[in-house]
């Protein structure tokens, strides 16, 4: 089970990270605008990269993508709350977790074909929701991880150095919800052009579109600590304490 869930995480990472090079090179082609993941909103990316693709492959291909890093996360955490005996607390949190990665994944396909800035509102919620349960899911992931870190016996120390990059990739999420200007993302800066005409132009530093960027990446790479975890702890090496 642990073995597939980081397959899974692999597979998925590799096939993001292949799009996530590959498609700014078809934004510039189709729109003569080089993409920059700075100021740029992922749907934009999606819309600009393939727009003459029809739309229910586009989201059926992202919804493939989500569902498969979803599916990590359940069969990680799966496995750690079972390994131990099924403890009340390890279960609960395991579900917290699971639920928490699901609803991201929803909201990542929601976000990126259902959210256009002119809906300035729904696209703040969707963010929010989806934002916050990612780092819900990362944050419970590492206690989940400690937790059976402290319920087994075979002193498996490095489970919190997995816990640790968890909890660090919440913050990294965190960030932009506190950050006040986030909000002022969905707005275009107005300039002054040399002849005296006002032009609206998109800011070099978008924080809510780099705040999506982020947690699009926190999650992945959650996941993928939290199956490296599972991986781990089912192989029991002992590298520092036994």
């Amino acid at each position: 089970m642990s073995e597939t869930a980081l397959s899974f995480a692999i597979l998925a990472l590799l096939a993001y990270l292949f799009l996530l090079l590959f498609l700014p090179k078809r934004y510039l082609r189709e729109k003569d605008e080089r993409f920059s993941y700075f100021s740029h909103f992922p749907h934009e990316l999606v819309e600009g990269s393939f727009r003459g693709a029809k739309p229910y492959l586009k989201e059926g291909g992202h919804w493939l993508l989500s569902t498969l890093v979803s599916a990590a996360a359940v069969l990680a955490l799966a496995y750690l709350s079972t390994e131990v005996g099924g403890s009340i607390s390890l279960i609960a949190l395991a579900v917290l977790s699971a639920a928490s990665f699901l609803v991201s994944g929803v909201f990542e396909v929601l976000l990126a074909f259902h959210s256009d800035l002119i809906e300035s509102k729904r696209h703040l919620l969707f963010y929010l929701i989806y934002a916050g349960s990612t780092a819900i899911g990362a944050v419970t992931s590492g206690i989940t991880v400690l937790q059976f870190y402290f319920a087994s016996t075979t002193g498996l120390l490095f489970a919190s150095v997995f816990a640790g990059a968890l909890f660090f990739l919440t913050i990294l999420v965190m960030l932009p919800l506190i950050n006040p200007k986030a909000g002022e993302g969905l707005k275009m800066e107005k300039k002054e052009d040399p002849t005296g005409d006002y032009l609206y132009v998109r800011p070099k530093f978008n924080p809510l579109a780099a705040g999506e960027w982020l947690t699009l990446l926190s999650r992945l790479l959650s996941v993928s600590v939290l199956a490296g975890a599972a991986v781990y702890l089912s192989c029991g090496i002992p590298l520092l304490l036994d």
